[in-house]
């Protein structure tokens, strides 16, 4: 099958599909994107075409259209981490009159935030509203975190983007800019169809294999990795794309 039809009819399965359940749909992106022979013409074509149903894929979660499942991990509901009790405080404003550091409120939103975002990925559409509205103080919060070089932030930030599977932080974001130092000059930048510099999930995760010796894991995304979706779809989905860089 040409990639051009793979794009075409992985939409489809996302847009038309959301009702399956996680395992259900991401074997059928699966079986579409990821062959059994690696010399196939997936893995020695352009990346252009995959990149380009990455950014189909986030545009439509983005957009708020409930189609989040068909990234999702691939696991039962009693196995993801459990919502935050009523009684804590869910917002920076509120966190910062209980008597905690700035930091610990940052690291404590950003985790909280992430959690919902995890959640939402393995099929919890509760969460959109919530998710929407937090960002831009998410961001923020992370920003913070990686420009005072807190050991924790690098997990989160890659987190952020591999959770989405195709995710990406723009580089010359507030974000970005603070994670640039932290990744290093020679840190792959990808462009995307607006022509934006990027820092991409794929990209992101293979930083952190080589470099989660020098600062904190993070638990959801340690979870994460371990995951049959993660397995078998998105990590070799990277791979196939480093191979062509």
């Amino acid at each position: 099958m040409r990639q051009t039809d793979c794009c075409t009819e992985t939409r489809d399965l996302v847009l038309s599909n959301w009702m399956l359940t996680s395992r259900e749909l991401g074997e059928r992106i699966r079986s579409l994107w990821i062959p059994s022979d690696p010399t196939t013409d997936l893995v020695n074509s352009s990346m252009t075409v995959l990149s380009r149903h990455i950014e189909l894929v986030l545009a439509a979660i983005r957009g708020g259209l409930i189609v989040a499942v068909a990234m999702s991990a691939g696991c039962s509901q009693s196995d993801a981490p459990s919502t935050t009790p009523a009684s804590t405080p869910t917002t920076l404003d509120e966190r910062r009159t209980s008597g905690a550091t700035e930091m610990d409120n940052d690291i404590t939103f950003v985790d909280d935030y992430l959690t919902k975002w995890d959640r939402f990925a393995q099929g919890e559409n509760n969460f959109v509203p919530e998710i929407k509205q937090s960002t831009a103080e998410f961001e923020l919060a992370l920003t913070r975190l990686l420009a005072s070089r807190d050991p924790r932030a690098p997990s989160r930030l890659v987190f952020y983007a591999v959770v989405q599977v195709g995710g990406f932080i723009v580089a010359d974001s507030e974000l970005g800019r603070a994670a640039k130092p932290v990744l290093g000059d020679d840190f792959n930048i990808f462009t995307n169809k607006e022509g934006k510099d990027t820092f991409f999930a794929g990209d992101l995760y293979f930083w952190w294999q080589d470099h989660k010796n020098e600062y904190k894991a993070f638990r959801l995304f340690e979870e994460w990795q371990n995951r049959d979706f993660a397995k078998s779809t998105a990590i070799p989905m990277y791979e196939a794309i480093r191979q062509k860089q």
